[in-house]
């Protein structure tokens, strides 16, 4: 999926970006941070250049244990509605030091993982 891109005017403040998922019940639960699913958010995290920063929502290390995304409350309407799954949320938080455009890179790595993304990301 191309990048979503999202203006930024706050400067100084922590951002939080979430975007709601909706897995595929054979995973049994939701999926890891580090085998399937995760999102990266570029930003302007430094005041005196133009250099992008990067967070991820991804674990630090692969030998980190798994650990699978919280559960969602999300309501799935449209094309999904109706279908198995379970909702899920991954969210990452960064503080821009530059007001200007984000971008959030969704990620999935799994073969066998059947997972829908909600392309607006909720902002806190």
């Amino acid at each position: 999926m191309p990048p979503i891109a999202i203006w930024n005017e706050t400067v100084g403040e922590p951002i939080t970006a979430t975007v709601e998922g909706l897995a595929n019940p054979f995973l049994g639960g939701t999926p890891n941070k580090n085998d399937h699913s995760w999102i990266t958010v570029d930003y302007l995290g430094n005041a005196s250049n133009t250099v992008s920063s990067s967070v991820s929502s991804r674990k630090a290390s692969f030998i980190d244990a798994a650990v699978g995304y919280p559960a969602s409350d999300a309501t799935w309407t449209g094309l999904v509605s109706g279908a198995p799954g379970i909702p899920f949320s991954m969210s990452v938080t960064f503080t821009p030091q530059q007001t200007g455009w984000f971008y959030v890179y969704l990620k999935c790595q799994h073969q066998y993982l059947e997972t829908y993304f909600d392309p607006v990301v909720t902002l806190s």
